[in-house]
């Protein structure tokens, strides 16, 4: 049986909901959120990072905050020194920033770790595999959510811009490099760690790819949402499989 909701998840639940709808909405009507609105898109990721967070079990919580910790760790070095992502640079649409790195970011690296990890616990549900390959699985997942995020946030949103460009929607493919680096780096500390399935926690992550497959559906972009798409069914359809063997195992052993 589900636990009830709290009344601090209540109003996370509400909270991110009118910030998903009206977060599409303005950004396919203006392509930036209204004036005196701007704090709309920081808080969506910080909201969704806390609901991810509070629905977590409590195991995969210090995975999720290291995760937080690492990527704007290394989103830090890549804006001082171009490495691992390349040259780049953060607009002020994400609210306060430190060394050029907006808080924000944290609670975007935390979100897409939620999803890695829900990928993990359902794709490869041994513990012993998960330590073997886990880290290369987690590294190739992480990458693949970048090429539907990065087209939308630094294209029609102006969130961060390359400014030499790349030949994939103006970003550069050492960027890419960079997150499977970033990736591979995080799962491997955390890999001692077992992730466990949670269905809210593979909802709220999929939600999330889920407004930028959409935004990217609204700005034409095509590319980004398709993979978006394909990526949100095979992530999806992994997630219902594991939690159907989860529930299988369950019944066939009560004990």
């Amino acid at each position: 049986m589900s636990r009830a909701r709290t009344p601090v998840q209540w109003l996370l639940v509400l909270g991110y909901g009118v910030l998903w709808l009206g977060g599409v909405a303005t950004l396919l009507a203006r392509g930036q959120p209204p004036d005196g609105l701007s704090w709309t898109s920081p808080l969506f990721l910080v909201v969704a990072a806390a609901w991810i967070f509070g629905s977590a079990p409590r195991s995969e919580r210090v995975p999720l905050v290291l995760a937080g910790v690492l990527g704007w760790g290394m989103e830090l070095i890549g804006v001082r020194w171009g490495f691992p992502f390349g040259h780049y640079r953060y607009s002020q649409v994400l609210g306060p920033a430190v060394g050029g790195v907006p808080v924000a970011i944290a609670a975007a690296w935390c979100i897409v770790a939620g999803g890695a990890r829900q990928w993990l616990a359902s794709l490869v549900p041994d513990p012993v595999r998960q330590m073997r390959y886990g880290p290369w699985w987690a590294a190739a997942f992480v990458t693949a959510v970048d090429f539907i995020i990065d087209p939308v946030a630094a294209g029609p949103l102006g969130f961060w811009t390359w400014p030499e460009g790349g030949a994939y929607y103006g970003i550069p493919a050492v960027n890419f490099l960079g997150w499977f680096v970033t990736g591979l780096g995080w799962a491997w500390w955390v890999r001692t760690v077992p992730a466990t399935p949670n269905r809210a926690v593979a909802r709220i992550y999929e939600s999330v790819v889920g407004m930028f497959t959409v935004l990217a559906v609204g700005f034409g972009l095509w590319i980004p949402a398709l993979v978006g798409a394909a990526h949100l069914a095979i992530h999806c359809a992994v997630i219902e499989l594991g939690m159907a063997r989860k529930d299988f195992l369950r019944c066939a052993d009560p004990e």
